[in-house]
């Protein structure tokens, strides 16, 4: 093949590559099929041939090494699993959010970021309309079917939260349509993670919004964008009763108790590989719920160190240690920049934070991390 052949050959490829992407990103919170065919039939197929032609290098850290390391811990637990078709499972939840990591390191380019951040914003956009419309329809708290359970499409939404508002801040001058169009999105978003019920992903909003006023040297107008998007936030929890009741709830906190101490029993009895993904079970005593099995720790880190052990844990810890050290050293100049810093910098929260009252780093809200994470190591890698 010669040079210009292999240019012009390249250049279809990535074209495919790019319009991948964005059809996984406007799958994510709406199809499963379509976001698995997006990444496994072309996404990490084109990632493959780029390193074999080496059209993109990796620059590997110790956030590279984490997610490489969390996947081979969950494969090894798997041989000691006692259902192993559960930790399979579990093994592909993790396969899917590592992949995606990987394959979206290829994407620095101001156009290319951009298009994928407003591809994020419009199938959020879709999913909650929908997930309002049934919500009203049904007399139930906000979901998504593709998301999950209520904690998940919170999850989702909240990270969704934070991209919009570090864009709004952060992404430069924008035309006055376009910053209504955020505006509207990122109003909707946050009235619908209102409308979940809950609350856990609310205190890594709080977080991000500190280190949003800490990162930028506020101006009257960045202030002022904070306090109206505060403003929205609790306008939507005050005319949105139900979570006004589930903030005043402290029976969560009750079962938690219980389920972190059979977590800690679990992890000291298989402390190096833990029980294996998916394999951890606790029934409530019959006076709690009536006495009904769960299925995760409900805790991000005790649920990681009952079903890997040690050495997940370890993987865990390192993922966010090459993250923190990753995000202090980019140095992010131009608007869009920033918008992947501050934006990867929300999805930490909610995975991290959250981490330390819920399961988190799984479902889609994973993908979302893994796809922001990449993001800002590939840009941080090149200034």
């Amino acid at each position: 093949m010669t040079d210009n052949s292999k240019l012009n050959f390249d250049g279809k490829v990535n074209n495919i590559n790019i319009v991948a992407a964005v059809v996984l990103l406007l799958a994510l919170p709406l199809s499963e099929s379509i976001k698995n065919i997006s990444l496994y039939a072309v996404l990490l197929p084109v990632f493959l041939y780029n390193l074999y032609a080496r059209n993109i290098r990796i620059k590997m850290t110790s956030l590279h090494y984490g997610y490489l390391l969390l996947f081979l811990v969950s494969c090894v637990t798997a041989f000691f699993a006692h259902n192993k078709n559960e930790a399979i499972k579990g093994i592909h939840d993790v396969l899917r959010y590592t992949v995606t990591f990987f394959v979206f390191l290829g994407f620095c380019k101001k156009r290319e970021v951009n298009l994928l951040l407003w591809s994020f914003f419009t199938s959020t956009g879709i999913a909650v309309i929908y997930g309002i419309y049934d919500s009203f329809y049904a007399h139930t708290a906000m979901s998504v079917p593709a998301l999950g359970h209520y904690n998940y499409t919170a999850m989702y939404l909240i990270i969704s939260a934070t991209v919009m508002l570090s864009m709004i801040v952060h992404g430069g001058k924008k035309n006055k349509l376009i910053t209504a169009v955020l505006f509207f999105l990122l109003s909707i978003t946050l009235a619908a993670s209102v409308m979940t019920t809950m609350r856990t992903s609310f205190i890594a909003l709080a977080l991000f919004i500190v280190v949003l006023l800490e990162g930028k040297k506020s101006t009257s107008k960045h202030i002022l964008i904070i306090f109206l998007f505060v403003v929205m936030l609790f306008t939507a929890l005050y005319f949105y009763k139900p979570m006004w009741d589930k903030l005043l709830s402290t029976t969560s906190l009750t079962y938690r108790i219980e389920i972190w101490k059979y977590a800690l029993t679990e992890f000291k009895g298989n402390f190096l590989i833990g029980v294996g993904l998916n394999n951890f079970r606790f029934t409530l005593p019959v006076w709690m719920d009536g006495g009904r099995i769960v299925c995760d720790a409900h805790s991000l880190y005790l649920n990681t160190a009952a079903q890997t052990g040690f050495v997940g844990l370890t993987s865990l810890i390192l993922i966010m240690y090459g993250f923190m050290k990753t995000w202090n050293l980019f140095d992010a100049v131009s608007g869009y920049e920033k918008t992947v810093k501050y934006g990867a910098m929300g999805a930490f929260l909610v995975i991290f934070a959250s981490g330390f009252l819920d399961t988190t780093l799984h479902h889609k809200q994973a993908m979302e991390f893994a796809i922001l994470s990449a993001l800002m190591a590939d840009c941080a890698s090149r200034t």
